[in-house]
């Protein structure tokens, strides 16, 4: 080999030994950025979430004192049965029809919640006065949508075949061409297990109060169950199921339209009831007796 040649071998190899030294310094420049994006935006999420979490926590203790003025147990936390009504209510949300009853109940299409309304109203006028079962309605009902439909059918081929001028359309056929009567395998899944979401709910509920897991919380059900059983006494189940309905139908639009008025009234039966409760405070301990055993355990 010539002197050129390794000269020129030896120009080659240099090149390539610096940009590998370059290209070596680059990628460790380039590591060194990706480090310092990265803890840049691990100490970013952190701060974030400690924000969070202490907002979340100011949130907590705010809904804490407001609940306070409403339910004297509220400081029990879990032990309030304000908290176990919320488990399970917080179930009943998880049904895919719970939007469609709530627009049912705050009255946005104004026909189809007055006919609902009204339907609900006759059904329990006739079985309260009227002295019809549920069962017999539901048999009248279903033979007059039948003849119905089997006396439109029978006018309409009577008047197509003799007087050819008139044509008679069944309302009831025309609408039921654009429903559909089958119910998707994804919605019977979901309301599976909303439902057995909700019967886990009210389960665990009865676990706890059955099992006195606090004697506080225990002692509010049977306060509740007591005030449930002198209401049973003195109304009868069908008028019971007609206050609910009624109330179900009516406060929520009310409430609606005059939020701002209730809510002054409100705040001030919330004074009035928290001086009440604070007085009865002195003669209640809030200790739970979980905390007691535990507090014998350690001694």
């Amino acid at each position: 080999m010539s002197d050129t040649e390794q000269t020129t071998t030896q120009d080659v190899e240099k090149v390539v030994e610096e940009f590998g030294e370059s290209v070596k310094e680059d990628i460790a420049s380039l590591e060194k950025k990706a480090e310092e994006v990265i803890d840049t935006a691990t100490s970013k999420v952190t701060a974030s979430v400690e924000k969070v979490s202490e907002k979340v926590q100011e949130i907590k203790k705010d809904i804490k004192e407001d609940i306070k003025g409403c339910c004297p147990y509220s400081a029990s936390g879990e032990y309030s049965i304000c908290h176990q009504a919320g488990k399970i209510c917080s179930a009943l949300k998880k049904f895919p029809c719970n939007d469609c009853c709530n627009k049912v109940l705050l009255w946005d299409d104004l026909i189809q919640t007055g006919l609902l309304f009204g339907i609900i109203n006759l059904v329990f006028f006739l079985t309260c006065c009227g002295k019809y079962s549920v069962l017999s309605l539901v048999g009248y009902a279903s033979m007059v949508a039948t003849i119905s439909t089997m006396l439109f059918n029978i006018t309409s081929h009577v008047l197509n075949k003799y007087v050819n001028t008139i044509s008679i359309d069944n309302p009831i056929t025309e609408k039921l061409k654009t429903l559909s009567f089958h119910v998707d395998d994804a919605v019977i899944e979901k309301y599976v297990r909303a439902t057995g979401e909700l019967i886990n709910a009210i389960l665990s509920v009865a676990k706890d109060v059955l099992s006195c897991k606090s004697l506080y919380l225990t002692g509010q059900f049977a306060l509740f169950f007591y005030v449930v059983a002198k209401i049973g006494k003195c109304l009868s189940g069908n008028a019971i199921l007609y206050i609910v309905f009624l109330i179900s139908f009516i406060v929520p639009r009310l409430y609606l339209e005059k939020k701002q008025f209730i809510d002054e009234q409100v705040g001030k039966i919330r004074v009035i009831a928290n001086d009440l409760i604070n007085k009865v405070h002195a003669y209640i301990p809030m200790q739970q007796s979980g905390s007691s055993s535990s507090s014998k355990k350690s001694n």
